[in-house]
């Protein structure tokens, strides 16, 4: 059993929590901590697609280098 937990699971958390609270599953005073909850979820995975796609910007020059490097052998 896979124990890790990646950018996907987070987002599926994020939809749970959404698809219950239109269904009205939560009260009232448990709304607060779910909602807060639900915001770190969501900021946390905005954090890493940046540093997704701030990671994939820096790996295309060194992609770009190794082809020229192996063109000019």
């Amino acid at each position: 059993m896979d124990t890790q937990v990646d950018i996907k699971d987070i987002m599926i958390a994020i939809q749970a929590i959404d698809a219950a609270s239109e269904r009205g599953a939560f009260k009232g005073p448990e709304m607060e901590i779910i909602g807060a909850t639900r915001n770190k979820l969501e900021a946390l995975s905005k954090q890493a697609a940046e540093q997704a796609a701030e990671k994939e910007k820096e790996e295309k020059p060194k992609s770009a280098e190794v082809k020229k490097i192996v063109k000019e052998q």
